[in-house]
């Protein structure tokens, strides 16, 4: 049977426990090197940070078109599967241009944003802006009649 004194030791280590998972993670967001254990569902946003009283361990998911550098991020409310869909998309749209356009792309844009709401396509300051549901017919259009290919 135990006695006091063990009692006291594990009660001890209950609450130091308990604190640490406390320090390790707080539940305003505030702790920018914790981030999430995230299913593959629950993946981080442009500049999203989760930390919701969890032990946390998990970045943003970026994707990145084929054959060149650079990344794809999703805003905070575009499911993984939007996401996903949205690179095909801009994937299928990069590889019907043709010859310099496709240099053009890799010069013109440095990032690429999938949205929610907002226009289509639209370029600021070297970022693509990529609405989740616009097409490729949406996508080559617009680089082609802004002529940033």
């Amino acid at each position: 049977m135990k006695n006091w004194k063990q009692y006291v030791v594990i009660g001890f280590l209950l609450i130091l426990c308990l604190v640490f998972l406390l320090i390790a993670c707080d539940n305003n967001k505030n702790n920018d090197s914790i981030l999430c254990n995230c299913s593959i569902k629950e993946h981080l946003s442009i500049d999203e940070i989760c930390c919701n009283g969890e032990d946390c361990n998990c970045s943003e998911l970026i994707g990145i078109i084929e054959s060149i550098n650079i990344n794809i991020r999703k805003q905070e409310g575009i499911t993984v599967d939007q996401m996903n869909i949205a690179i095909i998309t801009i994937n299928e749209a990069y590889t019907e241009l043709v010859g310099t356009e496709q240099d053009n792309f890799i010069v013109k844009i440095m990032e690429i944003h999938i949205i929610k709401n907002g226009n289509n396509v639209e370029l600021i300051d070297n970022i693509l802006y990529v609405k989740y549901n616009a097409t490729k017919g949406n996508i080559k259009t617009y680089l082609i009649i802004n002529e940033i290919v």
